[in-house]
């Protein structure tokens, strides 16, 4: 094996030890795995594999059993991810074999039993592999083997449902994308949400399944969203080939593709807002505090989108909680959050940028007045002039830090 240097160039394994060679040859990358013909005393022509180590380079199958390996002359190779294909000239005819790189998974695919299939042409596409072979009742056809040992997984969760604010009594669709065609059968699969319901999908075939969630009094949900998939005692699900689905919530889960506010709280949970902790200063933005007439579930609050600031003057800007909003705490119930902000397009060394901005938190049936940052409107008049700003500008500048609201980058010193 070779890096591609003299120095990272050596031999992995003397196959033949002294001075005779193996004649390696017909060389193959299956997922990584290197495959090759390799003749050696005790089986002839036989294949062989190597990751690259002397440990690594191990014997595969010697398909004559008689030392002569005449079997392994001009191979021809395909695979499925770590599966290889592989072609053999027996006696008997030209025959298609399949390994994962040991002799116990070394075997023999026949078309008829005990007739040689002939196969030519092999090509992958997706997890099936095309071949040109022969059966004696069709002749020479074109065939098709799968070998998928690839399991199914969710791929996205989604909703039919149109976004805006759902109560109880409301019904809301939830559909499940699968990454391949499955088939659930022997039971339910329960879909759980974060309003904690428990939802069925009965059996069914396809690459979508949907459920309909019927709210119920006491759920509530900013952005609704799937917590959980598990089968129900019994059930299965599966594709053609019988691999089991794997069942996790996606990234591209419900809340990520949706806005489906459940049971918003009543609009008077929030009953002050505060700007960077009370300084009168607008000259920098760097904090809002909110305060909750009742406590809230911090973890409520946190989802993207559930919390949005958007600019209202000027180019039209927005940030939100996941992208741009940090909300601290972040769990248990809270009389009151706080949010910075983080390194996206409206936020300037930590502050929202120039202009007139407004709060939103649709859960909790909240707008906030409108408030502004202008950079230089020390005394928050929603001005920069010459009463106190101008004042405060000449004083300062080009100095140590004499008043934060002046020093733009956050590096301590107003220039």
């Amino acid at each position: 094996s070779t890096d591609g240097t003299s120095s990272g160039t050596h031999m992995d394994r003397d196959i033949v030890p002294g001075p005779g060679g193996s004649t390696v040859q017909y060389l193959y990358n299956a997922g990584g795995q290197l495959y090759f013909a390799a003749n050696d005393p005790e089986h002839g022509i036989a294949l062989w594999t190597s990751d690259g180590t002397n440990a690594g380079t191990t014997f595969v199958a010697d398909l004559i059993h008689d030392g002569s390996g005449v079997g392994l002359n001009a191979l021809t190779y395909a695979n499925i991810g770590s599966v290889l294909y592989f072609t053999s000239d027996l006696q008997s005819g030209q025959h298609l074999y399949r390994t994962e790189g040991t002799p116990a998974s070394t075997t023999r695919i026949e078309l008829d039993p005990g007739q040689a299939a002939n196969p030519l042409n092999l090509a992958v596409h997706g997890d099936w592999l095309y071949f040109n072979g022969f059966r004696t009742d069709v002749g020479a056809e074109l065939f098709r083997l799968g070998d998928d040992s690839i399991a199914p997984t969710v791929a996205s969760i989604s909703s039919t449902s149109t976004n805006g604010v759902y109560t109880t009594g409301q019904s809301v669709n939830v559909t499940l994308t699968f990454s391949e065609p499955v088939t659930l059968a022997g039971g339910n699969l329960r879909v759980t949400l974060d309003t904690g319901a428990v939802l069925n999908i009965t059996p069914f075939s396809g690459i979508t399944a949907t459920a309909t969630y019927l709210i119920q009094s006491g759920e509530t949900s900013p952005d609704l969203t799937v917590t959980g998939l598990v089968l129900a005692s019994g059930a299965m699900l599966t594709d053609a080939l019988a691999n089991m689905a794997i069942l996790t919530p996606p990234a591209s889960n419900l809340a990520a593709n949706a806005n489906l506010i459940v049971n918003p709280l009543p609009p008077t949970t929030v009953n002050a807002i505060s700007l960077n902790l009370g300084d009168p200063q607008r000259s920098r933005v760097t904090s809002i505090q909110l305060n909750f007439a009742t406590p809230v579930n911090g973890a409520l609050l946190t989802g993207p989108g559930v919390i949005t600031l958007t600019r209202t003057t000027g180019s039209l800007l927005s940030l939100q909680t996941g992208a741009g909003i940090i909300v601290a705490p972040m769990t248990g119930l809270v009389s009151s959050i706080t949010l910075t902000f983080d390194a996206v397009a409206g936020i300037e060394f930590g502050s929202l940028s120039d202009g007139r901005w407004q709060l939103s938190i649709p859960y909790l049936n909240y707008v906030s007045p409108e408030f502004h940052r202008f950079f230089g409107d020390v005394n928050g008049d929603g001005t920069v002039d010459g009463t106190t700003d101008f004042a405060m500008f000449g004083s300062v500048f080009g100095q140590t830090l004499a008043d934060s609201s002046f020093d733009f980058n956050g590096d301590g010193v107003i220039d």
